[in-house]
């Protein structure tokens, strides 16, 4: 499979050059849906809070000129001109309502389409981070559905552009592609545990234990704060369950090794290639400081990314990539370099310099 955009060469040469498989980038998905909705609602909200500042202010001062008005001696409340005053009072006040109630409107159509577009991003796993149960392709399409049907009512609301709604409507054109993705990920899974010839209890232990907790950790690195939190607190709870479970213990060396497998699967479902896109931003970032970088810079910067760069967890790249640690790149490199040659002493410059000076010297009295 191809994790990407929406870009039509690249589907292109993924789908009818290559013949894999295309799975849409959630981030891609999750913008359309701000361009084409949270961001308007975002901006309608911020100018209903302006409307209702500009109308406390102004109600504010009609209620000064009121007691000014009031304070001159010899005024009544009878007053023309006080009544006047009044009224303006009374509609600034009724205008302040008017503003207050469609802040709270706006806002709670904005909170609404801000949950919808969050429940896309927290559904779009193939296990729950709730319960860590698998989810099938079936359940995930209704929920993206009944999340789609929430944003589309909420665009008729606040009288969305036929722009803006057209780019709602390219957001829910790709629920295929994610049902699909997710499908896809059930195949591969599948066939894995097929290949590794579980027995009964293990391919048990796989699919409920180990899968979904490998996930879950996964998913722990990647997610922000209410979803991580989220996955952590179900992970824990699984592991908890793993080790009260009932059952044949298996040993060591094989509880590992159906660790790691299920780590492998867990890696097949990929959200996003915002990796790929960061890697590659840094490098535009690089060749745009240091002007045209030539083309063994650029390769030399790869490999900086993926042998020398780690994370928090002090593994690099390619360690996370083939599951083994890597040689030293330093040490790698001291094999390999050319060591430059020991510079010429001063003593053998000077009598090079005084023959080339004598030489000199012959040339003139020949000439003379």
């Amino acid at each position: 499979q191809v994790t990407g955009d929406e870009a039509g060469g690249l589907t292109s040469a993924v789908t009818n050059l290559l013949g894999i498989h295309k799975s849409s980038d959630l981030f891609h998905i999750q913008q359309d849906i701000t361009k084409g909705l949270t961001g308007h609602l975002a901006r309608r909200t911020e100018r209903a809070e302006v409307a209702l500042k500009k109308s406390l202010e102004e109600k504010e001062t009609k209620l000064q000129e009121f007691r000014e008005k009031l304070g001159i001696p010899g005024a009544t409340i009878e007053d023309t001109n006080i009544v006047k005053t009044g009224h303006k009072v009374l509609k600034a006040n009724a205008q302040e309502e008017a503003c207050l109630r469609y802040l709270e409107k706006v806002k709670s159509e904005q909170k609404t389409a801000q949950e919808a577009r969050r429940t896309i991003t927290e559904k779009y796993h193939p296990f729950s981070l709730e319960t860590g149960n698998g989810r099938k392709a079936y359940q995930l399409n209704d929920e993206l559905s009944e999340a789609y049907d929430q944003l589309e009512l909420i665009a008729e609301k606040a009288k969305c552009t036929d722009n803006q709604k057209k780019k709602l409507q390219k957001s829910r054109g790709m629920i295929g592609s994610l049902v699909q993705t997710l499908a896809f990920f059930w195949c591969l899974v599948t066939r894995f545990v097929f290949n590794l010839q579980l027995n009964e209890e293990e391919r048990v232990l796989f699919e409920q234990f180990l899968l979904p907790i490998e996930y879950l950790k996964m998913t722990e690195g990647r997610s922000g704060k209410k979803e991580r939190r989220l996955a952590e607190c179900t992970r824990k709870r699984l592991e908890g369950a793993l080790r009260k479970r009932d059952g044949p213990v298996i040993e060591g060396a094989r509880l590992e090794q159906l660790k790691q497998g299920a780590r492998e699967c867990a890696e097949f479902f990929q959200r996003s290639s915002s990796c790929v896109e960061g890697h590659n931003s840094a490098l535009s970032l690089k060749h745009h400081a240091s002007r045209h970088l030539s083309v063994g810079k650029l390769n030399s910067r790869v490999v900086l990314h993926n042998y020398f760069s780690k994370r928090k967890d002090g593994r690099t790249a390619a360690e996370r990539f083939f599951h083994q640690k890597p040689k030293d790149i330093f040490d790698w490199l001291l094999e390999r370099v050319s060591w430059p040659v020991r510079p010429r002493g001063r003593k053998r410059k000077m009598e090079t310099a005084a023959r080339h000076t004598a030489s000199t010297l012959t040339r003139l009295e020949l000439v003379a």
